[in-house]
C-alpha cells in the first residue's frame, strides 16, 4: 500500500501546508514534487481549490515580492532600481521609460480617422513585405475593419 493510500485527506492537506510553509512554494507543481503523493492524487482531493492552500501559496508569493523589492530598493544595481520604478510606475512614467511607443497616428491623424481605403493604402506595404493580401495581414492580427 503506498503512503498516500494510508494518509487521511486532512493529513495529506496538512502535509501540503507544511511543505508550503517550509519551502515557500510558488507553484503546486513545487508543492507536489515534494509531497509523498502524485499529482493525480492532489488533483483528486481537490487541493488547488482548496482555500488554506491558495491563501498560503498567495502569502508565499506576496511575501516574497515584499521581500525583492525591498532589496531593489536598497540596492545600488541600476537594473534593480529599473525594475522597482517600472513596477511603481504611472502610465506616462512606464511609456517613457521604455522608450518605444506604437505610434496609433498616420501623418499626425489618428487611424481612427482614416477611412477604410486609407488604412489599407498605409498597410498594403506591410502585407506586401510578408507575402500576404492586407486582408491575410489584417486575419492575421485579428482587426476588423468596417465601412
Amino acid at each position: 500500500m503506498s503512503v498516500a493510500n494510508k494518509l487521511s485527506w486532512e493529513e495529506k492537506k496538512q502535509l501540503a501546508l507544511d511543505v508550503l510553509e517550509k519551502k515557500r512554494c510558488f507553484t503546486i507543481k513545487e508543492i507536489v514534487a515534494h509531497l509523498p503523493f502524485s499529482q493525480s492524487t492532489w488533483d483528486n482531493c481537490g487541493f488547488s481549490e482548496d482555500a488554506d492552500i491558495q491563501d498560503r501559496l498567495a502569502h508565499n508569493i506576496i511575501l516574497t515580492k515584499q521581500k525583492l523589492k525591498h532589496k531593489w530598493f536598497n540596492s545600488s544595481n541600476p537594473t534593480l532600481n529599473i525594475a522597482l520604478f517600472r513596477l511603481l510606475a504611472d502610465k506616462d512614467e512606464h511609456q517613457k521609460l521604455t522608450m518605444s511607443r506604437i505610434d496609433h497616428t498616420t501623418d499626425d491623424r489618428p487611424i481612427r480617422d482614416l477611412n477604410k481605403d486609407e488604412i489599407i493604402q498605409k498597410l498594403t506595404p506591410y502585407a506586401e513585405a510578408e507575402g500576404i493580401s492586407v486582408d491575410e495581414l489584417l486575419s492575421k492580427e485579428g482587426v476588423i475593419l468596417y465601412d
